[in-house]
């Protein structure tokens, strides 16, 4: 696979979640619906799954089969729960060789201490980068045109209004310092890991020219 050697594309992301409370007579454990989702910074109709092939959404692990996968766009989950908990997001690429990117996010049922519960949605977004470090020629085609591919309104439903507005470029430069820092550490294990492994192979080889001739 032909790759472009010292490119890095980046892609605007937002994880975020919608709760609603579903009044006083609800069930113990149903006491909210809500729906966590990825979706574009800058357009919630972007269609990610020109260079997403799936997502796995992590629950808390006291739900039923707590790992969900989802294979198309728009990639949400919707549930009933009681609780707040953090849900793990594995973003996986259409480049097969890109390790998956996990994204963190608190999912929010409650409004801020001092509001009521009401039938007001509770909306928590955060943002994110996606870097691709020296995509395939394929990929860097096809994330060039993700621009071009968008959602049907009405596959986030009653969602898509409730979206916050684009993200601000202070928030977009720390993410990307962090992604940076991030793949620069990842860089320096990889190296680390590989120079072990050659040191151990010299060594083992060593040792076996030794004991040979020893033997002999």
């Amino acid at each position: 696979m032909v790759r472009v050697r010292g490119l890095q594309i980046e892609r605007r992301l937002v994880h975020g979640s919608v709760a609603f409370w579903q009044g006083p007579r609800a069930p113990e454990t149903k006491t909210h619906r809500w729906t966590v989702y990825v979706r574009g910074a800058s357009d919630p109709l972007e269609d990610l799954s020109v260079y997403i092939r799936k997502v796995e959404f992590v629950l808390h692990e006291s739900f039923s089969d707590p790992v969900r996968v989802v294979t198309q766009a728009p990639f949400c989950l919707t549930e009933y729960g009681w609780g707040e908990f953090e849900i793990i997001i594995r973003l996986f690429p259409l480049d097969d060789a890109k390790k998956p990117v996990e994204l963190y996010h608190p999912l929010r049922l409650f409004p801020p201490p001092g509001q009521e519960l009401s039938e007001k949605p509770v909306v928590s977004e955060h943002a994110d980068v996606l870097v691709f470090v020296e995509p395939s020629t394929e990929l860097e085609r096809t994330l060039r045109e993700a621009d071009t591919k968008r959602l049907a309104p009405e596959s986030w439903g009653s969602l898509l209004p409730l979206f916050g507005g684009d993200l601000k470029e202070v928030e977009i430069d720390d993410l990307r310092k962090v992604r940076q820092a991030r793949e620069r550490v990842r860089q320096q294990i990889e190296a680390l890991r590989q120079e072990y492994e050659t040191l151990t192979k010299e060594l083992e080889r060593s040792q076996a020219q030794t004991l040979h001739r020893h033997l002999s």
